[in-house]
This record gives structure tokens, C-alpha cells and sequence, in this order.
């Protein structure tokens, strides 16, 4: 072996435990600190799981880590008592209809990931890295993913960019693939407190939304002006400036323009001059975004349109003087048609690096 390779293997190995005692100190001082800092918060969420539905109020899961070892996480508990057994292998989804009162709050907000800032001091997470599995889902979903394995070569993260920028529904090999991409480019702890800062934003603004929601419809709509609407377990969102298209002839040409009143995870409301035919219908949403600026990338401000394509059933229908009102059960015909319904339409990412112009009411 030559001097110079001799000399940078001892390098190496000076740096490298180095490097690993300073992410471990960054890791620790600053989940202390938030911890101090986020005590009132911790009793608040505790009390509010507590009230919802009893204890436990912490949710204790397996999950897989560095090297496909397993640990305990914590979590505020989001789901009825027994709900691990009723989703085994799946992903949990708004059929399962498990979450408690404000689970979906906590779960939408990323609130309930708190209790993990304790699972980073016991040195099983770090800030920032993929998202840990269950067992479960990883030998039904992801085992067979090219590449997945990789997110098994460090230690997962409280933040991942896979869980910031999709949906919890998004399929598992576009959030691998994210994840991936992440693992390549290792940020350093500057680097780190800008994606935490961001994720603090994103967090405040999703609970801002959630909280101006509540108000206008619980306490305004129903309390206030007493205009009591029907009952729905899956909230509508109603998305600005998005096209909508029906395939009436199902020739595969979207030619007839209809408008998006409003869409669930299972189903939305259009408005069409021409009246269906059938049951049966295709129906294509797409809408322009725009890049985000997010603090640790370029300025440059890109504009794409996100398209769905989907298979629909139709439930409703009501003639207007607008035209034909179609209560739609939907299906999107592929992953990707899958996440852009979560990601632009239904806005449930924590944040999006695409923004929907226009937004969403």
C-alpha cells in the first residue's frame, strides 16, 4: 500500500467517528431544546388524546432502523385501542375509519410525531433521514422496491423529505425513490436547521388552516348561524382553478370541460353543460403549479401542470340552471394519477415543492 493511500486511510478513520460524535451532539442538544422549549405543547396534545379517547395517551410501535434493526417509537396515539391489528401490512387509508376525534388533526400536522424528539436522545433516530417502517409494511409493500434497502444504510430521521413533500397515502416507491435521492446528497447541520425551520413554518401554516377551517364551519356555520349541513366523515376541499375534464364518448378524448366543486379522498362533485349517459365515466383533473423557494435550493421558479386521470362512478345527479351536477366516486388509474389527487387537490403533504396557483380554499 502507498504512503498517500496508507495516509488517508488513517484520515478516514480519524474523521469519521469525528463526524459522527458531532452529528450525535447536534442531534441531542437540539432535541433538548425543543423538548424544554415544546413542554407546554407535549401536556396540550397529551390532554387533547386523553380527551378524545382515554388512554394510552403515547402510541408505542416497532419500526425498523439503521441496518433493519428494530426500536420502539412514540407517538401521540392518533387511532383507536386494537387499530395495528385491523391494518396489519397496509397502509392506513380514510376506509379504515380508525382515527379518534382530532387524530386526523394531529396525523395532518405532524403533531403527534413529537414524542420522537426522545426516541432521537435514546440515539435510534436523527433529525433528519427516511422515514422508519413498520415490519410488516415493509415485507408486503417494499422488500421487492429496487433500491429501498438503500434507506437502511443510516439511521431513519424524525424529518424525512419523503414525509414533508407526500402525502401518508403516497405510493411507497415514489417516496423511496425521494428518499434515495435525499441519501445522496447529505445535508450538514446548517443545512439541517434550515429543513427544520421550514418544517416549523410548514407546521404552523398547516395548523392555521386547520384551525380557520374549524372556526368557519363548526363554530360560524353550525354554532352561530345555525346552518347545520350533512354529516361527512371525509372533510370536501374545494381547490382553486382547477380543469376538469369529462371522456363521454370513452373514446380516450377529454373533450368536454366540466368545473371541480369540490372532492374527498373518495369522491367529488362536477358540473358539467352536458349530461353523462351512463354510470359509468372518465374523468381527467389537472392544474399549473409553481416551484416553491425553498431555503436550501435555487431561486429558479418553474411552472408544470400535475394531471389525474380517473375511472368514476356517478352517485348523484342533479340538473341546475348551470347545468348537470354529478355526485362522481372516483378511482385514479395509476400511482402517479394516486398522488397528484393527495399532493395538489386534496393538499395533504405537509408542503409541496410545487405550490397550486390559486391554492386552495
Amino acid at each position: 500500500m502507498s504512503f498517500q493511500r496508507l495516509l488517508g486511510f488513517v484520515f478516514l478513520k480519524a474523521i469519521v467517528p469525528a463526524a459522527t460524535t458531532a452529528e450525535r451532539a447536534f442531534n441531542v442538544v437540539l432535541a433538548l431544546v425543543l423538548i424544554v422549549l415544546g413542554s407546554p405543547l407535549f401536556l396540550l396534545m397529551g390532554l387533547l388524546v386523553f380527551l378524545s379517547d382515554g388512554r394510552p395517551i403515547l402510541y408505542r410501535g416497532e419500526r425498523l432502523g439503521r441496518g433493519k434493526r428494530p426500536f420502539t417509537i412514540y407517538k401521540f396515539r392518533t387511532l383507536k385501542r386494537g387499530a395495528q391489528g385491523i391494518i396489519g401490512g397496509q397502509l392506513l387509508s380514510h376506509e379504515h375509519d380508525l382515527a379518534i376525534r382530532w387524530g386526523n388533526f394531529l396525523r395532518d400536522t405532524r403533531l403527534d410525531e413529537l414524542p420522537q424528539l426522545f426516541n432521537i436522545l435514546k440515539g435510534d433516530i436523527n433529525f433528519i433521514g427516511p422515514r422508519p417502517l413498520r415490519p410488516e409494511v415493509y415485507e408486503t409493500l417494499c422488500k421487492d422496491i429496487p433500491g429501498f434497502d438503500a434507506c437502511f444504510l443510516v439511521k431513519p430521521g424524525l424529518l424525512g423529505y419523503a414525509q414533508i413533500f407526500t402525502p401518508h397515502a403516497s405510493p411507497k416507491r415514489l417516496r423511496s425513490l425521494i428518499d434515495y435521492q435525499s441519501l445522496k446528497k447529505k445535508a450538514l447541520p446548517a443545512g439541517q436547521l434550515r429543513i427544520i425551520g421550514f418544517t416549523v413554518l410548514a407546521v404552523l401554516e398547516k395548523i392555521a388552516r386547520r384551525m380557520a377551517a374549524f372556526v368557519r364551519e363548526d363554530l360560524l356555520r353550525k354554532k352561530l348561524l345555525v346552518r347545520y349541513r350533512q354529516k361527512r366523515k371525509l372533510a370536501r376541499v374545494k381547490p382553486r382553478r382547477v380543469e376538469a375534464y369529462l371522456d363521454l364518448n370513452d373514446d380516450g378524448n377529454f373533450e368536454n370541460a366540466a368545473q371541480l366543486i369540490d372532492i374527498h379522498d373518495a369522491a367529488c362533485r362536477v358540473r358539467s353543460r352536458e349530461p353523462i349517459a351512463g354510470s359509468a365515466v372518465k374523468l381527467k383533473l389537472q392544474i399549473r403549479v409553481s416551484r416553491r423557494r425553498l431555503p436550501w435550493t435555487s431561486r429558479r421558479n418553474h411552472r408544470r401542470v400535475r394531471r389525474a386521470i380517473c375511472l368514476g362512478q356517478v352517485r348523484q345527479a342533479r340538473q341546475g340552471p348551470g347545468g348537470w351536477d354529478y355526485v362522481i366516486s372516483y378511482q385514479p388509474v395509476t400511482p402517479l394519477s394516486h398522488y397528484n389527487i393527495h399532493q395538489y387537490f386534496l393538499a395533504r403533504s405537509l408542503a409541496s415543492p410545487f405550490r397550486a396557483e390559486g391554492g386552495v380554499a
